[in-house]
């Protein structure tokens, strides 16, 4: 009965305490600012490895979707995105050391970069995978910015 009533005063107060997180974002500014929901994209802070990783496979993703979009059937258009894409995965490429220096910390980082190769390529069917690749930026900048 003791250890009943205990736990009935004690869980309330555990729940109370349960930490929030909390999101380090940056103003129109530039100051850092906290806050209880994630940062929108203008609002991430940080020079780190991952903070510019993030950076700049969100540029791919767009830059991937921009590609794909200028895919038709015919063979110039699939010329044209064969060699933009040989660029894209150059760019690809040169994140691998940084995004496998930081996989340990930041798995969503090393996941959307996984999907950033899938979506280098001529395919209708590479748009689903820079959309994946977003999802997992998404989820990396929830972690990115949180205090």
């Amino acid at each position: 009965m003791r250890l009943l009533i205990i736990l009935m005063i004690l869980l309330p107060l555990a729940d109370a305490a349960q930490a929030q997180t909390i999101y380090r974002c940056k103003n129109s500014e530039g100051k850092t600012v906290f806050q209880q929901v994630p940062c929108s994209e203008s609002e991430i802070s940080g020079t780190d490895t991952a903070h510019v990783l993030w950076r700049q496979m969100r540029n791919l993703v767009s830059e991937g979707e921009g590609i794909l979009n200028a895919l038709g059937a015919d063979v110039e258009s699939i010329r044209r995105c064969q060699t933009s894409m040989r660029d894209y995965q150059a760019k690809l490429d040169a994140l691998r050391s940084d995004v496998a220096r930081v996989a340990r910390k930041h798995p969503n980082l090393k996941k959307a970069h996984s999907a950033l190769q899938g979506c280098a390529s001529c395919r209708t069917s590479a748009v689903a995978n820079c959309t994946l690749a977003n999802d997992y930026l998404d989820r990396a900048m929830a972690k990115l910015t949180e205090y």
